[in-house]
């Protein structure tokens, strides 16, 4: 148990009883016309036949240190997005095609021409993903998954990590994926499935993040995937909007430790960035990331629950953040690299040489209180931001590049 925490008493989020479905509207509209904004962008044969992302790094599987590769097929965006504008802190629909149709092949194009070069066969994880959901066809035909996993279950990968909202994993989407295997007579699913929780607080997952579903669809979904013999991976989202910094904590530590009830094999920790055409972006200095000092709190309160990872690292994202959590100048980059090498030697002690005066500035951050209720502090930041001054803005950025 931290001392940090077990001296702090737990800090609980001040809501009103009923949800404020006016406020909720008024967040979904602004969240539409900041998406309304994003430039629309010409997308050529070339472009379409080669990946956005793919990028080697070092994870921890079976015990023991493994190349790690993570490959970002063009997206045409996450449906949940295009319909509704998403969920408020998510910046990939920028990226995508904004629901132009990819044809298989550009997928399957994409696929070998990555896994070729870098004889990706010879490594153990691959992590595909394509910044919304693989398993549903409008986003990633049946013919491109086909290829993509028949090609990665066939080569004997350890593990095979994709994503997907829960209402894509369904019994017949996994059979998919599980007649792939029989056909191949591989009989052990190398499978890992993630979702993004968030939060578990569902009145917080509506006003902070616009999930758009249920602790009783996640619970539900963590239940199928765990039937067919596949792991299940809970993203839990490190500082939602509106809440302070100790907040974030209790309620990230709440949100694992329901992970890990529920059933999920494994959870990672992503660490708000701030990324164009969101609601983080639009907050400006009303929004910062966390306190890298806080995604270490919430990994040693509950690295005893299970596996963590922590995510959000700059670079990683597609497209790039501006802006990812961090601590003070002299700090921030060893402190990556130290939460890089938890990921391949998950030993929470490693933070433990850690040193730099900021966490003091941390500490104090922590003590800092918002006595009013959240809505109420939704609705007075909103009040002082201009969302015409905004898109000035957004356009200026459109005509320098």
């Amino acid at each position: 148990m931290s001392k940090l925490r077990s001296s702090t008493p737990e800090s609980k989020v001040k809501m009103s009883s009923e949800i404020d479905k006016a406020l909720l509207s008024r967040l979904e509209a602004l969240n539409l016309k900041i998406r309304s904004l994003i430039p629309r962008r010409e997308w050529s044969e070339e472009a379409l036949s080669s990946m956005l992302s793919c990028q080697e790094k070092t994870g921890y599987l079976n015990g023991r240190q493994v190349r790690r590769l993570i490959m970002v097929l063009t997206p045409r965006g996450c449906e949940y997005c295009l319909k509704t504008g998403g969920c408020f802190m998510c910046g990939e629909v920028a990226g995508s095609t904004l629901g132009l149709s990819i044809p298989a092949k550009y997928h399957i194009v994409q696929f070998i021409k990555e896994y070729a070069n870098r004889q990706a066969w010879r490594i153990p994880w691959i992590m595909v993903y394509n910044e919304g959901n693989i398993l549903y066809n409008e986003e990633v035909s049946p013919v491109a998954r086909r290829v993509i996993f028949g090609t990665l279950i066939g080569n004997g990968h350890e593990r095979i990590t994709i994503e997907a909202r829960p209402e894509y994993i369904t019994p017949q989407k996994l059979m998919e994926l599980r007649n792939i295997e029989l056909d191949l007579k591989q009989h052990k699913s190398p499978m890992e499935i993630g979702l993004g929780l968030e939060v578990a607080d569902e009145r917080i997952r509506a006003y902070c993040i616009h999930k758009g579903f249920s602790n009783a669809e996640y619970e539900r979904t963590v239940k199928v995937i765990k039937s067919y013999g596949m792991r299940a991976l809970t993203y839990v989202f490190v500082k939602p909007p509106f809440l302070t910094e100790r907040e974030a904590i209790d309620v990230a530590i709440d949100t694992v430790k329901y992970a890990f009830k529920t059933g999920s094999d494994a959870v990672s920790l992503e660490l708000a960035s701030i990324h164009s055409y969101t609601l983080l972006e639009y907050l400006g200095d009303n929004f910062r990331p966390p306190w890298l000092w806080s995604a270490i709190e919430i990994a040693k309160e509950t690295n005893h629950l299970g596996e963590i990872r922590i995510g959000g690292e700059p670079g990683t994202y597609y497209p790039h953040s501006s802006k990812s959590a961090y601590n003070c100048e002299l700090c921030t980059e060893p402190f990556w690299r130290t939460i890089k090498q938890f990921e391949i030697t998950p030993d929470i002690k490693i933070f433990d040489a850690i040193r730099c005066k900021c966490k003091e500035k941390w500490i104090k951050e922590l003590e800092k209180d918002n006595p009013l209720p959240l809505e109420e502090r939704i609705t007075s930041i909103l009040d002082k931001l201009s969302f015409d001054a905004y898109a000035a803005r957004k356009k200026q950025e459109v005509g320098f590049k």
